[in-house]
């Protein structure tokens, strides 16, 4: 069924993340306008709309993708050919570099993206360290509100950064 839907194993694949960036843009679409350049707002509006994305982010990550789909990005990840192409995340970054005053290709600001999505993503890509410690099979209110908070705090050390280098 897979080869006469899909072709392959590896389009299929293929399918299923770009189903899930299309969702992301779909989610996201209501609280960005992805065509207003972040270059043309100030650090103050890039520091609150970081913090906006973030909020959202968890509540997209906690709502919308299955420890399923997390074990196939997870995998995909690792091949050498594999390129997210996400425009979300392409925002997100160049706000980043915004903040920080740098392009949003630098180096610094593709790893401040990635620590920041590290935040948001490790409790559910690491379910030994977060779940089952707590003895539950998914996380609850309060967990994704601690979840956010830590988001939150690395942000703002992202925007005290981004100030003091200015």
């Amino acid at each position: 069924m897979i080869s006469y839907y899909w072709g392959g194993k590896q389009e299929l694949y293929n399918g299923i993340i770009d189903n899930l960036i299309e969702k992301q843009i779909e989610y996201s679409v209501n609280f960005l306008d992805l065509n207003r350049n972040p270059k043309s707002m100030s650090v103050d509006e890039c520091a609150d709309l970081l913090m906006s994305i973030s909020e959202k982010f968890v509540d997209f990550f906690y709502t919308n993708i299955s420890s399923d789909l997390i074990v196939i990005l997870l995998k995909e990840q690792q091949k050498p050919d594999f390129i997210v192409k996400s425009p979300v995340l392409d925002y997100m970054r160049a706000v980043i570099a915004r903040v920080l005053n740098k392009e949003a290709d630098d180096r610094l600001v593709i790893f401040k993206t990635l620590f920041m999505l590290s935040q948001v993503n490790s409790p559910r890509i690491l379910p030994a360290f977060s779940l089952r410690l707590l003895g539950q099979d998914d996380f609850c209110e309060e967990d994704i509100k601690i979840i956010k908070e830590n988001v939150k705090l690395y942000i703002k050390s992202v925007i005290k950064e981004g100030a003091n280098e200015g």
